[in-house]
């Protein structure tokens, strides 16, 4: 499942994330969420228990990372996301300002038209996560590959041609270590590939 992937590559900012990872891994935060939710007894006395905080806590880092490598996947910079913490800042500053001062008609319009704005900017930007990724290398590197796309994405390597130079061995070997590390291949499948090149 590619979706346990994001946890793999919890702290890792960079790179492309394919659409299978990212929405298996968000199918598995909502369903822990919904999960502890029930199980940690949500009520009036305690909106938010604590075990939905430490789900929190725990997914809240790795959903930030694969979302910022989905995006990358489209080629467009993880600051995207930080706008929505801005427009979400300005937001809550003008609904705060509109209580503090009783209502004033101005302060109210703005803080609607933030609150819209934050509203459309999101959807804006669930856009991208939907659409599939570029195919080719971008900005932030080459296509994600899962495990169903390797064949094709990636036909080198399920059959490496024999490398014309001791570089080109290197760097279909180095290809070859990140396919391991994402999980891609199978510890048998990376070494049955390295020997390949090496012969």
């Amino acid at each position: 499942m590619q979706g346990l992937l994001a946890f793999k590559r919890y702290y890792d900012f960079s790179g492309r994330s394919s659409r299978a990872e990212y929405w298996q891994f968000m199918a598995i935060v909502v369903g822990a969420y919904i999960l502890s939710a029930i199980l940690g007894g949500m009520s009036e006395v305690t909106p938010l228990p604590m075990l939905t905080v430490l789900v929190m806590i725990g997914t809240i880092v790795p959903t930030y990372a694969a979302t910022i490598r989905r995006l990358h996947d489209r080629d467009i910079t993880g600051w995207a996301v930080g706008v929505i913490w801005i427009l979400n800042g300005i937001s809550y500053t003008l609904a705060d300002a509109v209580v503090r001062s009783a209502g004033n008609p101005l302060l109210l319009w703005l803080s609607k038209v933030a609150a819209g704005i934050l509203v459309l900017y999101s959807l804006a930007l669930l856009y991208p996560l939907v659409m599939p990724g570029d195919a080719k290398a971008n900005n932030y590197g080459p296509p994600p590959a899962s495990a169903g796309e390797t064949l094709e994405v990636h036909p080198e390597v399920n059959n490496p041609a024999s490398p014309s130079t001791a570089e080109d061995r290197l760097s279909q070997i180095e290809r070859l270590a990140k396919l391991h590390h994402d999980g891609i291949l199978t510890d048998a499948e990376f070494e049955q590939q390295k020997a390949a090149l090496l012969q």
